[in-house]
Formats: structure tokens, C-alpha cells, sequence
């Protein structure tokens, strides 16, 4: 046990700054609380006694990814859609940033270099931000997902299920 702070206070204020949530966190923890480590962002949770083995697969993978490859920004004015995105890709251990429109994802996109943004079609027809976001020095290669159907209920019941 850590004195001051958990490891769970401290995966959350890494995986909350924009210069450290990148870095990719290995969870070793005698207590068993996979969702509440993966809910946070880190990229693999395992329980004491430890297994070598898996540990070594473990920093392995994620030496070989070169950083984590898990910081998403969802863009859409509906707050429905955005929290149903952002619980169902937290839960799956993603970092998830959020922005309602074209000024604050310019902002935000600069600033937490996401690996995928998630937006609806309306944003992308309406938005000359996403065409100019792929000449920032550092997002070139950024993954672009278009959501066409504004509803997102069936993509968390199917994640839940």
C-alpha cells in the first residue's frame, strides 16, 4: 500500500494530464478491481501474487505499441450520444476527452493529441477543423471514426451484453 496516495489516485492524475497520458500504466495490486483500473485508462491491471509470465507479455505489448494507443476524443453536441460513448469506451479502458464544438476540439485535439476522434456526420459536413487537423504536427496519422446514426444505445447494450 502506497502512504499518501493510491496506485489508483495516481494512474488518475497521470492519465488526466494532457503531458503524462500517453505514458502506458501496468496496475500491479493485491486488491481485485480490474473495472475501476481500466475505467481510468490504464492499459493492463494484474493482481498479486503477480505472474511473471504475464507481466513480461504485458510490458511486452505495450513497449512494442511504443505509447498507448488509447486516448479518444468525442465530438458531438448531443449529450446523450457523448455520455453513451464515453461510458462504453471508458469502461473498455479507454481515456476519453470530450468536445461540443469545432473551437473546443481544435482546442483539446491540440492539447491531448488523441489517437481516434469520434464525431458525427453533422460535425464533419459542418467543420473546416477536422480537415485542417491532419496537417497538425503530430496528428497526421490520427484515426477518424464518422458516427452516421446519432443513436448509440445498441453499440452499449451489444459492449454490455
Amino acid at each position: 500500500m502506497m502512504p499518501d496516495m493510491n496506485g489508483f489516485d495516481v494512474a488518475a492524475v497521470l492519465k488526466n494530464d494532457p503531458q503524462t497520458m500517453g505514458i502506458p500504466i501496468i496496475i500491479l495490486s493485491i486488491v481485485e478491481d480490474q473495472a475501476r483500473g481500466f475505467g481510468l485508462g490504464v492499459d493492463a491491471y494484474l493482481t498479486k501474487p503477480i505472474n511473471a509470465e504475464l507481466l513480461l507479455r504485458n510490458v511486452k505489448m505495450l513497449v512494442a505499441q511504443g505509447a498507448s494507443r488509447r486516448k479518444v476524443l468525442v465530438v458531438n453536441q448531443d449529450e446523450l450520444t457523448v455520455k453513451t460513448l464515453v461510458d462504453v469506451l471508458q469502461a473498455k479502458g479507454f481515456t476519453v476527452v470530450q468536445a461540443a464544438n469545432e473551437q473546443d476540439f481544435l482546442e483539446k485535439a491540440l492539447a491531448t493529441q488523441p489517437d481516434t476522434v469520434i464525431a458525427n456526420t453533422q460535425f464533419w459536413e459542418q467543420s473546416a477543423a477536422v480537415q485542417s487537423l491532419r496537417l497538425e504536427k503530430g496528428l497526421e496519422h490520427i484515426f477518424l471514426i464518422l458516427v452516421v446514426d446519432p443513436s448509440v444505445q445498441d453499440l452499449a447494450s451489444e459492449q454490455s451484453g
